[in-house]
């Protein structure tokens, strides 16, 4: 049931969002990182499929995490999988090890930001 997320491909979109950050010289980095059920992808079965959603500068990506669940077992307010999917623990623990290795990159980029512009204002 689970395929695993080719993470070498998840790195590379996200650097290429924020260096468009860079490209225009821009200090501020603020992405919006949220896990959401994309319905407008739903399988003839009803499962829909879970996405990333990256929203950076007013532009929205998605990164499709290979997961599919129905509306009925899917927490929006939580962005969980709600304890009626059989394999809830498993699906909950995978999608809060994909966000935060999304944050941990997120952040490691803010951090050469900052330091790029420090070093080019001395």
């Amino acid at each position: 049931m689970y395929l695993k997320l080719n993470y070498s491909v998840l790195i590379l979109y996200c650097f290429l969002i924020f260096s468009l950050s860079l490209i225009n010289f821009k200090l501020r980095i603020m992405a919006n990182i949220k896990i959401v059920l994309r319905k407008n992808m739903m399988k003839k079965d009803g499962s829909i499929p879970l996405a990333l959603r990256i929203s950076e500068n007013y532009k929205t990506n998605y990164q499709w995490l290979g997961q599919y669940v129905f509306e009925k077992d899917w927490d929006k307010v939580k962005g969980k999988v709600k304890r009626t999917h059989p394999n809830f623990q498993k699906l909950n623990n995978f999608l809060l090890k994909n966000l935060r290795q999304l944050m941990m990159f997120i952040s490691t980029i803010k951090k050469r930001v900052l330091l790029q512009t420090k070093s080019s204002k001395n």
